[in-house]
């Protein structure tokens, strides 16, 4: 017969005689640790797309892209972006990395990046929007919702174009994303327009862009995480620290400029009064505008016209910056 193990309880009722209000590590009690999710992760058997196999026949698709087009990898701090690394570093060690820095992103992005750059010895280029990001929010009037709306705000052409076209100046005309599939509807589009399924964009400005894990799930990702040991940026803990659910787990920026083209009365119910309810609706985003949702030049063309007032929604694939 087993017996339980007698707890040694104080007058007061605390165990160990440890105060009320004070932690458990504190009084000298270590917790377990929990499971271990990033080993359970590991001991995936990988999926056909991400398996040894399919890596076998992704490596040679990324030392062609890199002869024929040279390049960069482009790193945003999500998830994805150390996998492609991962990938792209076994075909050429010295890759070219680039990473566009808005100047809000995370203090532990920053941090995570300059310790991967220094551990991996990347060939690490730091390409900053000019202006910076919250200099073009503050700047757009959007923050005041009683002013007049002004100019239209792209902050695909900030964040994402612009930075991209200095990179592919400097580096060559290719890029490799972390960009997938299954992250939204247009990003499918985007891979299987004309029946491709080989995860190359060709750019409306004479870019080339692939994506080696385009067909990957979340899951995927995870798991060649987990299986190769691969750092992941901290803020993914502390969105789980946090409880915010898994599907929500997507990094963008300290401040998010989505959304600042509408107003109070746009966005509360319809039967509660405001009194900026008479200030000016904008239509809903047109269904092709998040086709912009990519790096580079690589905008799907719209068909029809896109609302020049929905643009400031567009913050690329390293909103993922997943």
């Amino acid at each position: 017969m087993r017996h339980r193990a007698r707890r040694n309880v104080t007058p007061e009722g605390n165990e160990g005689g440890c105060s009320q209000g004070r932690s458990l590590s504190s009084c000298g009690v270590q917790s377990e640790p929990g499971l271990d999710l990033t080993l359970l992760r590991g001991l995936r058997t990988p999926s056909e797309k991400s398996g040894p196999a399919a890596i076998g026949a992704i490596l040679p698709r990324i030392e062609a892209h890199l002869a024929a087009h040279d390049g960069y990898v482009a790193f945003s701090g999500g998830k994805d972006s150390p996998v492609v690394l991962d990938l792209a570093r076994r075909v050429e060690a010295d890759v070219p990395v680039v990473f566009f820095d808005s100047g809000l992103d995370y203090p532990e992005t920053y941090d995570y990046l300059t310790e991967l750059a220094h551990t991996w010895r990347l060939d690490l280029h730091r390409i900053p929007t000019d202006p910076p990001l919250l200099r073009v929010l503050a700047d757009s009037g959007h923050w005041d919702h009683c002013a007049p709306v002004g100019a239209a705000v792209d902050l695909h052409e900030v964040l994402i174009t612009a930075p991209a076209r200095r990179a592919h100046a400097l580096l060559g005309a290719g890029e490799l994303w972390g960009v997938r599939a299954d992250e939204s509807a247009a990003r499918r589009m985007l891979y299987t327009r004309g029946g491709r399924r080989d995860g190359i964009i060709a750019c409306a400005d004479r870019t080339t862009a692939y994506g080696p894990i385009w067909n990957w799930t979340t899951t995927d990702v995870w798991a060649h995480i987990a299986r190769h040991q691969l750092p992941v940026n901290p803020v993914y803990a502390k969105l789980r620290e946090l409880g915010v659910p898994e599907q929500q787990h997507r990094l963008s920026h300290l401040i998010d400029g989505g959304h600042l083209d509408r107003r109070p009365a746009d966005l509360a119910p319809p039967r509660v009064a405001h009194p900026l309810r008479a200030t000016r609706r904008h239509p809903p985003p047109h269904p092709t505008t998040e086709l912009g949702n990519v790096a580079g030049g690589c905008r799907e063309p719209a068909r029809g016209s896109v609302p020049a007032v929905n643009r400031p929604q567009w913050a690329g694939p390293h909103q993922r910056r997943t």
